[in-house]
């Protein structure tokens, strides 16, 4: 099936055909363990300061703020995702965002949209 006008461009896109009841509402929820998107994953002090390095961020607040989410049992991921990486879970995320609210133990330290 091809359901398409127009043109696009730059834009992953996708068609379907569905019946819903009036004034349905559809909730899409999923769960996705962040580390399979992350470029660099950092458990210690050692880890943190390398991946630091691979960006080139000498940034001392961003170093202290991760390593004590470090030192208070968190896992540091530093990555970017695209919306038209070809990859399903990581477009969404992009897409979508992470719902912080039904995820209380994922904190932002600091994101950059491309948009």
């Amino acid at each position: 099936m091809k359901i398409r006008k127009g043109f696009v461009s730059n834009s992953s896109s996708s068609s379907f055909i569905v019946a819903v009841k009036k004034n349905t509402k559809v909730k899409f929820t999923g769960e996705i363990d962040l580390k399979s998107l992350a470029d660099f994953v950092c458990e210690d002090e050692h880890d943190l300061i390398k991946a630091l390095a691979e960006i080139d961020n000498d940034d001392k607040k961003l170093f202290t703020k991760c390593l004590k989410l470090i030192e208070e049992g968190n896992t540091i991921l530093f990555g970017a995702f695209d919306d038209q990486s070809g990859d399903i879970t990581e477009e969404a995320v992009c897409m979508c965002g992470i719902d912080r609210k039904n995820n209380p133990h994922v904190t932002v330290i600091e994101n950059e949209a491309g948009y």
